[in-house]
């Protein structure tokens, strides 16, 4: 029998929802390096990596690919999910027969066939979760009315904008449920007695459940927080708990390691410099290099270089690029024989 015992540090799964242009892509740019699956085209004006899938099966095979490779990604963002829907259902309907979900005679059975599509969705995001890697699901809202049991009238309620089956599967599978939207104040005029709304523009991010919109959290935040990445960070970078204090002890002198001359970065500069560390290159050699190829002129700064070609190009040929660098090796110690 294994038993564990206190908190255990994973992989979130998170799920944004929030009103038109409340800055969703925004706040989930900001999540440890992060990788959009970006399924409307809404990141084009973000300075990220991403991929832009056309079908279900596209989404589907990038989370398989990041599940067997994290490639110097923490956290797989897909935006949204009800887009990433449409594909779905293409692709239910395409492998059931049907021209679309639902009609006269179809008694729930197409929704039946997409829930249980949605829910292997789901469950590949969940193993990718399991192994080490942060998962963000952003989505549009919607207003619905609901009534209660035991209550008259119905109300408005915000929640995902997803079909009910896969919304409430959406809700179920995670961590975090964050709603987005702008602080509204709503005051009854005393004399006329109709009520009016006042706004401030301040964005602010709900973390519970209310009568008027979907909310949860496993994690015992407040119920309302600021937009701002800051009140959320400790949750996916926690602070780093260092031990009891000990007696001194002398610490070994390391040997000597080349070491990128830039300081190290976030992103494709980074993936960049600990494959320089890994492979004991300068930043001169990576240069000099490049320059040979005629990819860039000589002596171009590393964070001057393209993220996208770094990833794209240069990082999947390293080994090329280190066939280079071993030849200009040979010939400067050639020529410094002679």
């Amino acid at each position: 029998m294994n038993i564990e015992r206190g908190k255990k540090h994973k992989a979130q799964k998170v799920c944004i929802h929030g009103v038109e242009g409340i800055g969703k892509s925004t706040f989930a740019s900001k999540f440890p390096d992060p990788f959009f699956i970006d399924t409307e085209g809404s990141t084009s004006d973000l300075d990220v990596t991403r991929t832009c899938p056309s079908s279900w099966a596209e989404i589907l095979s990038t989370i398989g690919e990041l599940r067997q490779d994290h490639q110097g990604f923490r956290t797989t963002i897909v935006d949204t999910i009800d887009w990433a829907e449409r594909y779905g259902v293409i692709q239910c309907c395409a492998e059931n027969g049907l021209s679309s979900l639902g009609g006269q005679e179809d008694y729930g059975k197409s929704y039946n066939a997409w829930a249980a599509l949605w829910g292997k969705f789901l469950d590949s995001l969940s193993d990718l979760a399991d192994t080490g890697m942060h998962i963000v699901l952003c989505a549009h809202t919607q207003i619905r009315k609901q009534e209660l049991p035991d209550q008259f009238g119905s109300f408005d309620h915000y929640e995902l904008k997803l079909e009910k089956k896969t919304a409430a599967m959406t809700k179920e599978w995670a961590r975090m449920l964050l709603f987005m939207n702008y602080k509204t104040t709503v005051i009854q005029d005393e004399k006329t007695k109709k009520a009016k709304a006042f706004g401030s523009g301040e964005r602010v991010v709900y973390t519970t459940r209310t009568g008027v919109w979907d909310a949860k959290n496993r994690l015992e935040l407040p119920p309302e927080l600021p937009l701002d990445y800051a009140q959320f960070s400790h949750i996916f970078d926690p602070p780093i708990v260092s031990s009891p204090p000990r007696d001194p002890v002398p610490a070994p002198v390391p040997a000597p390691v080349p070491a990128p001359a830039e300081p190290p970065a976030a992103g494709a500069l980074g993936r960049l410099q600990a494959m320089m560390q890994q492979s004991s290159v300068t930043v001169k050699e990576v240069q000099d290099a490049i320059a040979s190829k005629g990819h860039y002129p000589a002596k171009t700064l590393l964070n001057n270089l393209d993220p996208a070609w770094i990833d794209g190009y240069m990082l999947p040929k390293w080994q090329g690029l280190i066939g280079i660098i071993n030849k200009q090796r040979a010939a400067n110690t050639e020529g410094a024989t002679t």
